[in-house]
């Protein structure tokens, strides 16, 4: 639905809907990341010290605590591993099997090496 605004001639789209995607009960939501490759959205919640992960074509959703605050997630370019941006230091997670969960490798010295985990 559309409606005129005054004193213009154009038409101004209706009000937006906004939906609950997945209720993941965050405490402080941040740093979405959507990986197309997986068809799945990471995010975390800093003061909970979790990440996130949910994929919205089958509904799956799990999260996982992290050793620290979690700041952020970045993709890597192996779909099976994430990378965390945690309070002192970055971290791997990989991906175990088919259930996509993730699980830290919590090794802080192997950063600079990360590529190897």
């Amino acid at each position: 639905m559309q409606q005129r605004l005054s004193g213009c001639s154009s038409m101004a789209p209706a009000e937006p809907v906004v939906e609950l995607a997945v209720d993941a009960r965050t405490d402080l939501g941040e740093g979405p990341v959507w990986d197309d490759r997986l068809g799945r959205l990471y995010f975390v919640d800093i003061n909970k010290c979790r990440l996130h992960a949910w994929e919205p074509e089958t509904g799956e959703r799990f999260s996982i605590e992290a050793p620290e605050c979690v700041g952020c997630v970045a993709l890597t370019s192996d779909t099976g591993k994430v990378l965390l941006g945690l309070h002192r230091c970055a971290v791997l997670g990989a991906r175990s099997g088919r259930s996509g969960h993730i699980h830290m490798h919590w090794r802080p010295e192997s950063i600079n090496g990360a590529v190897g985990l």
